[in-house]
């Protein structure tokens, strides 16, 4: 498909990230440990592969924006492993929704 494989953080849950062009596709293994993205793996033991992901300029800044917007959140902004920035909400519809803003230049 011409994607190339990609370093991805140290999450404590497997996965393989790959490259194609701009976009990054993320595809998680399932675990029986694996909670759902932005939650506590305590909190359910459901799938990590319920939800959709954007990159934003700005992680806070979106949060914000969707706190004003009227948006509940699943989880708010934190920093990744590699210092990306996330933020999760859930649509009108329910599904889950990462912003994610890249990590920050030194």
């Amino acid at each position: 498909l011409g994607m190339e494989m990609v370093p991805r953080p140290g999450f404590s849950f497997d996965g393989r990230w790959f490259q194609a062009g701009d976009t990054q596709i993320h595809l998680i293994l399932e675990h029986e440990q694996s909670g759902p993205a932005g939650r506590d793996a305590a909190m359910s033991q459901s799938s990590r592969a319920h939800h959709f992901a954007f990159q934003v300029d700005d992680a806070a800044a979106a949060e914000q924006r969707m706190e004003e917007l009227g948006y509940e959140f699943v989880s708010r902004t934190k920093a990744r492993p590699d210092g990306a920035a996330q933020v999760f909400v859930s649509d009108p519809d329910g599904h889950i929704v990462e912003l994610c803003s890249p990590p920050k230049s030194n």
